[in-house]
């Protein structure tokens, strides 16, 4: 068996034995009991989880990179000082020279460069849900395992807390 089977194993082996002792015990006694509903266990967990936070935050952040990839690069302006500008004054003269330049990609590279950053946020979209359907899972199961454990239990002690009780009345 794996590590985390024992584990599982172990802790349901405690919640069983630790119910069917305190309906043994306590069967007489009336006890509050704290109810956890499972919407706020999956509400902390979405909130809370860093796994989760993380394929959020990169599938944001490659969803922003979209619409850039689809521009051409920035405008470039500038401005060049040639020439002698009165320093040691040998009839100076200066040549101011300003400048603008945009690249202009081929057609087609913008397209293909704006239709690759949509498939990565695609793609990282899909690994967010991924994340979130594991998440889901991994909240759901020991819920369902310890669902189905009391369900065994009460079949076994019936409403009476003791073994065979429901049993032997029919």
């Amino acid at each position: 068996m794996k590590t985390g089977n024992k584990i599982k194993v172990t802790v349901v082996a405690a919640i069983l034995g630790g119910s069917l002792c305190s309906n043994s015990v306590y069967a007489g006694h009336q006890h509050e009991t704290k109810t956890i509903k499972f919407e706020s266990f999956m509400a902390e967990a979405f909130d809370k989880n860093p796994g989760l936070r993380a394929k959020k935050s990169e599938y944001e952040s490659k969803r922003r990179r979209v619409f850039a990839a689809f521009l051409p690069e920035d405008p470039e302006i500038g401005v060049d000082f040639e020439g002698q500008s009165d320093f040691f004054d040998f009839d100076s003269k200066m040549n101011t020279e300003y400048m603008l330049s945009q690249t202009i990609p081929f057609p087609t590279k913008l397209l293909l460069r704006g239709s690759v950053a949509a498939k990565e946020a695609d793609m990282a979209y899909q690994e967010y849900l991924e994340e979130t359907r594991d998440l889901i899972w991994h909240i759901e199961q020991p819920y369902y395992e310890l669902y189905m454990v009391k369900k065994i239990a009460r079949g076994a002690f019936g409403k009476s807390g003791s073994f065979g009780s429901d049993r032997q009345s029919r």
